[in-house]
């Protein structure tokens, strides 16, 4: 405290002084400095002896409402080595324990072929343990009935390429995509066609063929089959239509042989709720 109060009269001293003289204007900043400075120290130390009291608060648990139990739903499978996936209405599961997995994007047809497998190995460098990929309608039928899966475009050999660097894998299989694709995914001659994305039923018999194509090249690569498929994203930002769209786009990718684990849509899809067929993922970018 003596050193407080000798810290004090110097500051009251030192202004009284210097109240009467006619210095000149930067003189006057220095005075505003150093006074500055003096009183910075007269808080700190303030700060530093005053007795600290600690705040006590009382926290009230009788009546806080019990968390809701997880809801299993109707997605689960059982791969040759026993390993199950399985999902609540709180978290995936695996093993029937709390699996909470990072999933990265990458469009196998935007990425040349040989550098397929390196990209994949630096993703799982990157910590992530499933991949998310679009299959383009448009760039599989670019021209009506004429099928292309070779090259940037060979789907399986993707998939095949993550079983074997031991990354899962999500298709993200339309038959809209968007994904800033031309025309969202869809095939130039489709363009005319009217109730696309929609239960029309000439949409749905294309949108068939485009399953079917893509049931066939998955063949025997989902995780029920030692495969790294385990789930399957219907449409996209299907924020307006028909709900039962929805379940009738898994009604035909089932027919298709398409058997992923998981079923999902994006957060924003309107879809049946009551039927718990899907789940609405919600992604987000990384920036």
């Amino acid at each position: 405290m003596t050193l407080l109060m000798m810290i004090l009269c110097s500051v009251m001293k030192y202004a009284k002084v210097k109240k009467h003289e006619n210095v000149k204007k930067s003189n006057k900043v220095k005075i505003m400095k150093f006074l500055s400075t003096l009183l910075f120290l007269v808080f700190c130390l303030t700060g530093f002896t005053l007795p600290l009291h600690a705040q006590e608060l009382t926290i009230d648990l009788r009546h806080v409402p019990v968390p809701a139990a997880p809801v299993s739903l109707p997605m689960q499978a059982t791969n040759p080595s026993r390993e199950t996936l399985s999902v609540n209405s709180q978290y995936f599961e695996r093993n029937g324990k709390p699996w909470f997995p990072l999933m990265g994007e990458m469009h196998y047809n935007r990425v040349p072929p040989d550098a397929w497998e390196r990209s994949i190995q630096e993703m799982k460098s990157a910590g992530l343990s499933i991949i998310a990929t679009y299959v383009f309608w448009n760039e599989h039928e670019p021209e009506k009935g004429v099928w292309d899966w070779k090259g940037n475009r060979d789907l399986r050999l993707f998939i095949e390429l993550c079983k074997k660097n031991n990354m899962l894998v999500w298709l993200r299989i339309g038959p809209w995509s968007h994904g800033e694709q031309l025309n969202g995914g869809f095939p130039e001659w489709m363009e005319k066609m009217k109730g696309k994305r929609t239960n029309d039923p000439a949409y749905l018999a294309e949108a068939t063929k485009l399953f079917n194509q893509i049931g066939d090249q998955t063949k025997d690569l989902y995780f029920k089959d030692g495969g790294p498929i385990i789930g399957a994203q219907l449409e996209n930002e299907y924020a307006s239509g028909q709900p039962e769209h929805i379940s009738m786009l898994k009604k035909i990718a089932l027919s298709a042989n398409i058997h992923p684990v998981y079923w999902s849509v994006t957060a924003n899809t309107v879809f049946d709720e009551n039927k718990l067929s899907v789940i609405p993922l919600q992604g987000a970018y990384p920036y």
